[in-house]
């Protein structure tokens, strides 16, 4: 899961100075272990959201109760985006769309311009999780962007597949099928790719069609 893996190799970018002023976390050692706690601690309500099941009484208790531990997590170092993008993705999943696109929004503002060396494939993970967010609350203008910067730090097939999606969410069909048509041999992406070319393709001859084209000529 993204949440688990990826957003977790982030984490250990320190970016931005550490304020301490919030009383519960003192430094970085509790700030890491508060993350860690917030990430376990709902394992399975975002399990239960990304496999589209219904959520629980206890998915609600954990995510809102993640959402608080954020907060703390910001008061200590609001320069940090991954707090933001954390919460991003548990708003998501109590769908609660306006705060999640808000909360990406924080998280896009404090993201750091440059990254440490080597960091490029974390750095590219989380942006296309800002993709992702935005893609999922209608703003397909942001996703391609950011699922744009993700390619650009580090190219990878499913995040030129997330530009095609986003690029046929914008009626940009055309350049949604070049790409597609790049990706068609990429063992990783190939199948969603070529699904979806072949959909773009059909719908295009469908609506070449008239019931005039379709009787005796």
């Amino acid at each position: 899961m993204w949440w688990r893996t990826s957003l977790l190799l982030v984490l250990a970018l320190l970016i931005g100075g550490c304020s301490g002023m919030n009383p519960t976390i003192k430094n970085e050692a509790e700030y890491f272990a508060k993350t860690q706690l917030v990430v376990d601690n709902t394992l399975a309500a975002m399990q239960n959201y990304e496999q589209g099941n219904p959520r629980t009484k206890a998915d609600q208790t954990a995510l809102e109760t993640a959402l608080k531990d954020t907060d703390a997590l910001i008061a200590y170092d609001p320069k940090r985006f991954q707090p933001y993008l954390l919460r991003a993705r548990f708003l998501l999943a109590l769908g609660r769309q306006d705060e999640s696109k808000a909360a990406a929004a924080q998280a896009r503002a404090v993201f750091p311009k440059t990254n440490a060396p080597g960091a490029d494939v974390d750095v590219a993970s989380a942006l296309s999780d800002l993709a992702a967010n935005a893609f999922l609350t209608g703003d397909y203008e942001q996703a391609l962007a950011d699922a744009k910067r993700a390619d650009e730090k580090f190219p990878l097939g499913t995040y030129k597949l997330m530009q095609a999606r986003a690029l046929v969410q914008l009626k940009r069909l055309d350049e949604a099928k070049a790409i597609l048509k790049t990706l068609e041999k990429e063992s990783q992406v190939s199948k969603e790719a070529q699904s979806l070319l072949k959909f773009l393709e059909g719908a295009e001859v469908s609506a070449a069609s008239s019931p005039k084209d379709a009787g005796t000529p």
